[in-house]
């Protein structure tokens, strides 16, 4: 298959399939003679595989690494370090998987406490500018 049915069939754009083969998402596929890409269904694969990292917060730099274990070869050996399902590999994506949980876990704490913070400031405003009756002052009519 070409691009734009790579495209069509994983819901990424094309541009995003040439930016993935840049930062070696994805191996790059065989050309024909006249030059066009050729995608196997390996690549609708690795496409989802790259869109479900993303969608869990995983950077592409993050996500290379990840491929790079069974499914993108290193430039100079040609090889990667797994096969795709060997407890090895396995055991180091979810080594990275939980990495990133962590993180993740990290980052909402943070978030509570700045909610927390900018709900008490918010409330600290809302007494500010709501002062009460005892303090509202009239204006007088000369």
């Amino acid at each position: 298959m070409q691009i734009g049915e790579l495209s069509r069939r994983t819901g990424a754009s094309v541009q995003a399939i040439r930016l993935y083969e840049r930062r070696r998402l994805l191996k790059k596929p065989p050309r024909t003679p006249a030059g066009y890409r050729v995608y196997s269904e390996e690549y609708v694969d690795m496409v989802r595989l790259i869109h479900r990292g993303k969608h869990f917060g995983f950077t592409l730099d993050e996500i290379r690494k990840v491929l790079a274990l069974f499914a993108v070869p290193d430039e100079t050996t040609g090889t990667t370090p797994y096969q795709r399902g060997e407890h090895a590999c396995v055991a180091e994506i979810l080594r990275i998987g939980a990495r990133k949980l962590d993180d993740l876990e990290h980052q909402m704490e943070l978030l509570q406490r700045k909610r927390q913070e900018l709900a008490a400031a918010l409330n600290e405003l809302r007494t500010l500018s709501n002062p009460g009756p005892k303090t509202i002052r009239r204006r007088r009519n000369n």
